[in-house]
């Protein structure tokens, strides 16, 4: 009895595990998807775990150890990549910029995200101190959004005085890697070598190891400059969350 009282504990946390999978699908923005994979995992080994307690001879034995390395294997992997993303995400401005180029984050119907608006008054203080450099605006129109995040930058910036020609709009882009390869193909057509020059990317300070990774890819020089983030459990979300982007942008992205 004093097992099966343990089992149904057990089984109700599958089930919440799996409510908070589908939550996070209905109630928050798809920057947070991941979140629905990792609560599912989680389920996915409690279930297993449950089960090995009820197998005969040693495979159950065997079943819980290998969840145990899982566990542990994936908590190292944790660690390790969030001091990685830490130490690599500050402002680092080697040399005065040709560009400035702020990177997209989602765009709600009121306007920008908490995540894109950090960047945008990250970087509006340096534009306004250096009215000569020009900015690009990199971000696509996603699925769920009414304008691309381009157009949505370029609106937030010329509400606050930054004047219209000097924001270059690259509104193709759909990920990290494609707001560099875009982005270069754009400088380009303005009359600008791409590898020549000196680009300062503005994004959120989780996010800039992967924009270090994936410029250097796309054979751009830049120095970064890191947008303080405002709303703690957008951080929270996101520094967990690209622990998984980065590693998939390390393998994937070319």
């Amino acid at each position: 009895m004093k097992q099966r009282g343990k089992d149904l504990l057990l089984w109700a946390g599958v089930v919440i595990l799996v409510i908070l999978a589908a939550a996070v699908r209905l109630v928050l923005e798809s920057a947070f998807y991941f979140f629905t994979y990792l609560f599912l995992g989680f389920g996915a080994m409690l279930a297993l775990y449950i089960l090995s307690r009820h197998m005969k001879g040693r495979g159950g034995q065997y079943l819980r150890r290998a969840l145990a390395v899982v566990l542990i294997a994936g908590g190292a992997y944790f660690v390790a990549m969030e001091g990685i993303i830490l130490l690599n995400g500050g402002t680092r401005i080697d040399s005065e910029p040709d560009v400035v180029m702020i990177m997209g984050a989602h765009v709600r119907p009121e306007g920008p995200s908490p995540n894109l608006q950090e960047r945008l008054d990250a970087a509006l203080p340096y534009l306004q101190e250096h009215p000569e450099v020009p900015v690009v605006v990199a971000g696509g129109q996603g699925g769920n959004e009414h304008i691309s995040e381009a157009e949505c930058m370029y609106d937030y910036l010329t509400a606050r005085g930054i004047a219209p020609e000097r924001i270059w709009q690259e509104d193709e882009s759909h990920n990290t890697m494609q707001n560099f390869t875009c982005t270069a193909q754009l400088l380009e057509e303005k009359g600008l070598d791409a590898e020549e020059c000196h680009i300062l990317v503005v994004s959120s300070s989780w996010h800039l190891c992967r924009v270090r990774l994936l410029a250097g890819r796309a054979g751009l020089d830049i120095s970064t400059l890191a947008a303080p983030p405002s709303h703690l459990g957008y951080a929270f979300g996101n520094y967990i969350r690209e622990t998984v982007a980065l590693a998939k942008s390390f393998v994937f992205d070319r």
